[in-house]
């Protein structure tokens, strides 16, 4: 079922789920207008009944509303995700556009330039390979092995790790929060029926009233 809504219609308007309550309750109704009732014991029994249907009928609405929730927030920690990685590609990108890597004759001739501009083309070829929105398990160890030792790479190794720390933070926030939205098979179930249940419960308890009123009246 793609919606709930879509698939019932006595929620697609509240009209319906009033007239189905007001249908039921008449048909209820019917044997106290044919002069048959319960005693009032027996109806005392009957308010065990329509609150643990009711209380049935609001786990599936309950259970409707976490999920939906839930589906709504991992689209935001989703995003958060995507934007930890694209960052990561950006600051890869920037850095290898510096003046430290350009193709320049001003290029700083420090010991280590080269082979820290290669490892960061290579790192960058790498980013953007992946498809971001998959959100792939990839830490600071996918990136192209550090072969060489250089001072310029200290800083970049320290501020990449914590970006991508980051990253698995809200990776592992986006995946906690979709088993969220998943549903188990009775709440599946409940949420199917709850329209149903909750004009039971209504039915019910709007009968129990008229009937122990018409109790009432035959003991004056």
């Amino acid at each position: 079922m793609d919606s709930f809504f879509n698939s019932e219609i006595i929620l697609s308007n509240s009209t319906f789920f009033f007239f189905m309550t007001l249908l039921l309750t008449g048909f209820l109704h019917i044997p106290l207008l044919c002069g048959k009732n319960l005693s009032k014991i027996q109806w005392k029994k009957i308010d065990y009944l329509w609150p643990i249907v009711a209380g049935i009928g609001l786990m599936g609405t309950v259970s409707e509303v976490r999920s939906r929730v839930a589906s709504d927030w991992a689209e935001t920690e989703h995003t958060r995700a995507v934007l930890s990685l694209e960052s990561i590609n950006d600051y890869t990108v920037n850095q290898l556009n510096s003046f430290l890597c350009a193709n320049d004759s001003r290029v700083d001739e420090r010991a280590g330039t080269q082979p820290f501009c290669l490892w960061l083309s290579e790192s960058a070829h790498y980013l953007q390979s992946i498809n971001f929105d998959e959100l792939p398990n990839i830490t600071f160890n996918s990136l192209p092995k550090i072969t060489f030792s250089s001072e310029l790479i200290d800083s970049n190794v320290m501020w990449l790790q914590g970006m991508f720390d980051n990253y698995q933070t809200q990776k592992y926030a986006y995946e906690s929060t979709m088993l969220e939205t998943q549903k188990h098979p009775l709440e599946e179930l409940f949420w199917y029926l709850s329209p149903y249940l909750i004009c039971i419960a209504i039915s019910v308890r709007v009968t129990k009233v008229s009937a122990e009123l018409k109790i009432e009246k035959q003991n004056l």
